[in-house]
């Protein structure tokens, strides 16, 4: 009987902090039907939080399902309806809270869009997780600030629409973009800092594009899917490093693939400037 009284003792004294300190998250679900609208903008600020986008159903505009701690964060989602939709989402810590009070889970987003019509988005996201599967959506614009994230966005299927700029702003963090061809981009921008990136131009390319790839101190890793007609031009530093391979130098800081066409309908024009950082250039694609 001691011994019962004692493991019953222990139990409580080790379940009655968990108890006390459970969390008690709560869970929003948003959905609203496509119905006048021609186009979508989509503004995200996100501070800290763990975001997920895919193509949902095509008569549903947006299906959202937010998982957050109400103690921390203050989610919003706001729509103005017209024939060119507005959605404005914001998801932000709430006074007094602290970064380092944060667990892992406590402001989980998934967003499923309609692939009907064209969508331009524009994404801020501060600190935490992210993974836009763009595949099967008609994606007209892009711009992200992924300060200190990890973020994915992946084109696996060619993009119905043409992104006249999609531009990156990466900042301690790790991003990786693949299949950057299928993403049928006009221009392309990206700017790193301190973190590691990998660029993957692999997929079917529709028209030719052109990169600006500017590198603080981090590493860029560059993969080109084979056979793609490349130039590339370099502006150095004395600390910067640039590894290519297969490339043809024509003159200073000028490089050509050896399949390089002045005439290709279908090529990439890379513009390289780095400071101290490193940029890797090759062919496929590192998973």
């Amino acid at each position: 009987m001691r011994k019962r009284m004692l493991i019953w003792g222990w139990m409580l004294m080790v379940g009655l902090p968990l108890m006390l300190f459970a969390r008690s998250d709560e869970v929003i679900k948003k959905e609203i039907p496509v119905t006048k609208e021609k186009s979508l903008e989509v503004n995200m600020e996100m501070g800290l939080a763990n975001l997920e986008i895919f193509a949902g159903e095509p008569s549903t505009l947006i299906f959202a399902r937010v998982e957050y701690n109400p103690e921390k964060i203050n989610p919003i989602i706001d729509y103005r309806e017209g024939s060119k939709g507005i959605l404005d989402i914001e998801s932000h810590k709430k006074h007094r809270t602290k970064i380092e009070d944060f667990d892992k889970g406590e402001n989980d987003w998934q967003l499923a869009f309609s692939n009907r019509i064209p969508i331009a988005i524009n994404l801020e996201l501060g600190l935490g997780e992210g993974d836009l599967n763009l595949s099967d959506l008609q994606i007209d614009g892009l711009s992200i600030d992924a300060g200190l994230s990890e973020l994915m966005i992946a084109f696996n299927s060619p993009n119905k629409e043409r992104i006249r700029k999609f531009s990156v702003e990466s900042g301690l963090g790790e991003f990786t973009a693949k299949g950057l061809l299928n993403a049928n981009i006009d221009e392309f921008k990206f700017s790193g800092g301190l973190g590691e990136s990998t660029l993957c131009f692999t997929g079917d390319m529709q028209n030719s594009t052109n990169a600006k790839i500017e590198v603080g101190l981090g590493s860029v890793k560059i993969f080109i899917k084979d056979g793609l007609p490349v130039k590339v031009y370099y502006q150095k530093s004395f600390l910067s490093s640039l590894d290519l391979q297969y490339f043809r130098k024509i003159e200073d800081n000028v490089y050509i693939s050896r399949n390089w066409d002045d005439d290709a309908v279908k090529k990439l024009i890379i513009d390289l400037e780095i400071g101290l950082g490193a940029v890797t250039i090759d062919w496929g694609c590192g998973d």
